[in-house]
């Protein structure tokens, strides 16, 4: 790699998958492209460039993903297959991840068996394939390095960027970038400072820099901002997800309707035939056949499956004795790549079941983007789990956290909330709220059914400052990230501290 310039004039930058940050990331090679002259190479799925069109020095800069179900020339060279697997093998050794954990990141598609009994999914003919013969697995992985490495030979970038490392592409390109010492910065959004984002270097994506600062301001002994203050206590006086979750949790209500599925089925059919019409070339395009029938049992699921969840007033939570654990999205990042051991969520249930103190009960509330998903017989197995009882997913979730003896989560916001409702937290794995020092942490060193005994029991502490403290985790937040909208220079900005630091 070529040495960088301070300001990053003139720089080669591989645009990875973008996901949901693309109009941040657009505006930030836009900008490149103007002002500090970037040769910027997208990775794209179809030959169509759209809108990067106006992005790109020439059409030949940019780089169309590969079909990884069709055999490649190199595979009949023995040289070349040793090769590409001692590379794959030197990558697992920068990164310190074995590469097998891409499967599970992407239990969907390539990972897919690691997830076929606890949800349905239209399966594409990756996921079809690796079904019938997991040696598969293999192979797709040796082609998508083979890609990457192509990719980074070629066109020597001198950073990447693109969405959190998971996504199959990117993360394939996170391992080989790695092993190459090019910089790779992922754009995330923040969970605690709504319309806000942050970039990151590290597998997993943890915002980086709040821990710092946040001890920075106890030893200093902050005062925490008004702005903060004031939110901790509107919460506690009248919850409400942040903006982004509002947005999420409407979506979902409104695709479970029958006139929203039919919608959906006919974009669908539209997102397929463009490409035709326009004979572009498409890399593993979405399924189509098993998209309908998955979103007419998605609909038949929901309304059958009903009678297994319940739902309680908040006068019959506060008679209760139990512990509240929110399921999160399967799959989800925070579990497949931030927490694998945590990834099977039917077997943290049991877990929990068999540790409920006694006259507890576990009330498991389904995550809403896996209402009609399950199969169900997963939901009647856990249902006979003793002291577990499903909780409707569309039901008022802060009622269940106010009045819960203890809220249990992997590493998800509803910990967060219910710390911000004075409720005795249990985390099971690392969360970006961990420096509050509030929520208990697993310890795999102490018995599980003693340290949740504990975390029931335990007084909360830092009683006299409570709300200050997090408020002044806040502050922390807000003054590493970034808020949307940011000028792109700003970003900038930020990615050269990030590259240079």
């Amino acid at each position: 790699m070529k040495p960088m310039h301070a300001d990053l004039r003139q720089a080669k930058v591989l645009a990875l998958l973008p996901g949901e940050y693309f109009s941040i990331l657009k505006e930030i090679y836009r900008y490149g492209k103007q002002h500090l002259e970037w040769r910027i190479f997208p990775l794209i799925a179809s030959d169509d460039l759209g809108p990067y069109a106006a992005l790109l020095s020439s059409p030949m800069d940019k780089i169309v993903l590969p079909d990884i179900a069709s055999c490649a020339t190199w595979e009949k060279d023995q040289r070349q297959v040793a090769r590409i697997r001692a590379l794959m093998a030197d990558c697992e050794i920068q990164v310190d991840i074995p590469i097998y954990r891409l499967l599970l990141a992407n239990e969907r598609s390539i990972g897919r068996a690691y997830a076929k009994t606890h949800y349905y999914w239209p399966e594409r003919e990756i996921a079809q394939r690796v079904l019938k013969d997991s040696r598969w697995c293999d192979i797709a992985l040796m082609r998508l390095f083979q890609f990457a490495w192509d990719v980074i030979e070629r066109y020597r970038p001198d950073f990447c960027l693109g969405s959190p490392t998971g996504g199959l592409f990117n993360t394939v390109f996170y391992y080989v970038t790695t092993h190459q010492k090019i910089p790779y910065l992922a754009c995330n959004a923040t969970l605690v400072t709504p319309g806000c984002h942050f970039w990151a270097s590290q597998w997993g994506s943890f915002i980086e820099g709040v821990d710092e600062r946040f001890k920075q301001y106890c030893e200093e002994k902050r005062v925490p901002s008004i702005e903060s203050l004031q939110y901790v206590e509107r919460f506690q006086e009248a919850p409400k997800p942040l903006p982004h979750y509002q947005q999420m949790w409407q979506q979902r209500a409104n695709r479970l309707s029958f006139i929203h599925i039919h919608y959906e089925i006919a974009s669908r059919v539209i997102l397929r035939m463009l490409p035709i019409i326009k004979r572009q070339r498409v890399t593993n395009p979405k399924p189509l056949v098993s998209y309908v029938i998955d979103r007419y049992r998605n609909y038949w699921l929901y309304h059958r499956q009903k009678k297994y969840y319940r739902t309680f007033s908040a006068e019959e939570l506060s008679k209760m004795n139990y512990i509240y654990y929110p399921f999160h999205l399967d799959p989800e990042i925070v579990l497949n790549v931030q927490a694998p051991f945590w990834h099977n969520q039917y077997n943290t249930i049991r877990l929990l079941s068999y540790n409920l103190p006694f006259g507890f009960r576990l009330l498991v509330r389904e995550h809403r983007y896996n209402v009609g998903r399950r199969p169900t017989r997963y939901l009647r197995e856990l249902a006979r789990l003793p002291g577990v009882i499903w909780i409707d997913a569309f039901d008022d979730q802060y009622k269940y956290i106010r009045q819960a003896k203890l809220v249990v989560t992997v590493n998800g916001t509803s910990g967060f909330e219910g710390i911000l409702l004075r409720r005795p937290v249990f985390t099971l794995d690392r969360t970006f709220y961990d420096a509050l020092s509030i929520a208990t942490r697993f310890d795999s060193r102490i018995d599980f059914g003693t340290q949740l005994l504990r975390a029931i029991h335990n007084p909360l502490p830092y009683a006299s400052h409570y709300n200050e403290r997090i408020a002044l985790f806040m502050d922390a937040e807000k003054a590493v990230v970034l808020p949307r909208g940011s000028a792109p220079e700003e970003e900038v900005r930020v990615i050269q501290d990030k590259l240079i630091n």
